[in-house]
C-alpha cells in the first residue's frame, strides 16, 4: 500500500486538475473477436443470438467504468454498482491485490475498487495528483537503467553498476 498525506492546507480542495482513467480502447478488439464468435455460433443455431449480449455488455463496460482523480478526491464509477468517492481527507493510500486490482484505502480501512487503474498507472496517477499518490515504479526503472545483468556459470544473475568491473 502506498502512503500519502493530503496537502489540503485546511481546505477540502486541492489545486489539481480533474483526470479520468478509463479502460484502454484496445479492449474493443476483444469485443470484435467476441462478435465474430457469436456470429459463427448463430450460424449453427439462431437461438444462440442471445450470446451477442456478452459483447454488448463488455462494450458498455469499456465506455462506462472510470476512475476520476480531482481536487475533491477519487471517484470510481462502475457498470452496475453505485459510484463511490473517497475525499482526500479520508484517503490513506492505494492497495493492489494479488490479481493486480487497485483499491483506494480510506482512513477507516475500507477498500474502494478503482476500475481502469493498475500498477502501471502509478506514474500517471502521481502526475495527475501532483505527487499526492507516490510513484515507486519510475525511480526503480531509472535505477535499473544504470545497471547491467551479470550471469555466472550456474545461470544465476545479479545486477551490477555499469562502472563496476
Amino acid at each position: 500500500m502506498t502512503d500519502s498525506t493530503p496537502r489540503t492546507g485546511g481546505t477540502d480542495k486541492l489545486a489539481i486538475p480533474t483526470r479520468r482513467f478509463r479502460p484502454l480502447k484496445t479492449h474493443l478488439f476483444i469485443v470484435a473477436f467476441m462478435v465474430v464468435l457469436c456470429i459463427i455460433a448463430i450460424g449453427f443455431s439462431p437461438w444462440l443470438a442471445v450470446t451477442l449480449i456478452a459483447p454488448a455488455l463488455y462494450t458498455v463496460w469499456i465506455f462506462r467504468v472510470r476512475t476520476t482523480v480531482g481536487p475533491r478526491g477519487i471517484t470510481a464509477v462502475y457498470l452496475f454498482a453505485k459510484r463511490r468517492s473517497v475525499p482526500w481527507s479520508e484517503f490513506k493510500g492505494l492497495f493492489f491485490n494479488k490479481g493486480g486490482r487497485a483499491f483506494a484505502v480510506t482512513t477507516k480501512d475500507e477498500r474502494v475498487a478503482l476500475p481502469a487503474i493498475s500498477f502501471n498507472s502509478l506514474p500517471e496517477l502521481k502526475e495527475a495528483t501532483d505527487g499526492l499518490i507516490p510513484d515507486p515504479v519510475t525511480p526503480a526503472r531509472e535505477a535499473e537503467n544504470n545497471k547491467v545483468e551479470v550471469f555466472d556459470r550456474d545461470g544465476y544473475s545479479v545486477l551490477k553498476d555499469k562502472e563496476d568491473d
